[in-house]
């Protein structure tokens, strides 16, 4: 995930302006919090039984799902200056872990079918078709972020073995470059820092930030 947007200005609550510093979940509404966590902006009202799901929010723009608990399927939405409009729906496929480049002009997904075949991983941009990535029969994946350029860090792989891969549009789901660690920590939170792909390392004897290049060291 992108790193949380900070500013110094509080905004009253009723009052929010476009850019609150990050997005949640309330209730299975869309909510948009101030740097102190306070709410201060409800953008979205699913009807019952629909609920919301997985926001990703640019600063300016709001990227999420809706569907109904224990339905397969359901709608991935996206909230521009006010406007909300659906991007895609399915009733045979999951929408999964959309996310939003920070200049809005990319979206990602997955799309996992509800008879357990192969998932697909989405990519829109300014060209107007969006490029499919098919995932490997029997393995999982999920989209941690995309840049302003179309690359996507993706986790893949199966229970208990997943990895981090730096995609372009046009790459295998299961091709690209590793976004590896020091042997012995984890990767968390990967996101990119304009299109350099960054992680944070927990080790025994701290944390730290890495950043990569495009072969993923």
């Amino acid at each position: 995930r992108r790193p949380t947007r900070v500013f110094a200005v509080r905004v009253p609550l009723g009052r929010a302006t476009p850019r609150s510093p990050f997005a949640g979940l309330v209730d299975g509404h869309v909510s948009l919090f101030g740097q102190t966590g306070t709410v201060v902006r409800q953008p979205t009202f699913p009807q019952t039984p629909q609920v919301e799901r997985e926001p990703d929010w640019n600063g300016t723009s709001l990227l999420w799902t809706r569907g109904t608990n224990g339905v397969c399927g359901g709608q991935l939405n996206r909230l521009d200056a006010g406007q909300a409009h659906e991007v895609t729906g399915s009733s045979t496929e999951e929408l999964r872990t959309p996310r939003l480049s920070a200049d809005g002009q990319w979206e990602a997904w997955v799309q996992q079918p509800c008879d357990g075949t192969a998932s697909r991983i989405a990519v829109h941009g300014p060209a107007p078709a969006t490029r499919w990535i098919d995932v490997p029969r029997g393995m999982s994946a999920g989209v941690e972020d995309v840049s302003d350029t179309g690359l996507l860090i993706v986790q893949i792989g199966t229970t208990g073995s997943f990895q981090r891969r730096l995609l372009t549009p046009a790459d295998p789901a299961d091709g690209g470059a590793f976004l590896t660690s020091t042997p012995g920590c984890n990767l968390g939170a990967a996101a990119f820092d304009g299109n350099t792909a960054a992680a944070f390392e927990a080790c025994a004897s701290g944390l730290r930030l890495l950043h990569y290049t495009s072969i993923g060291t």
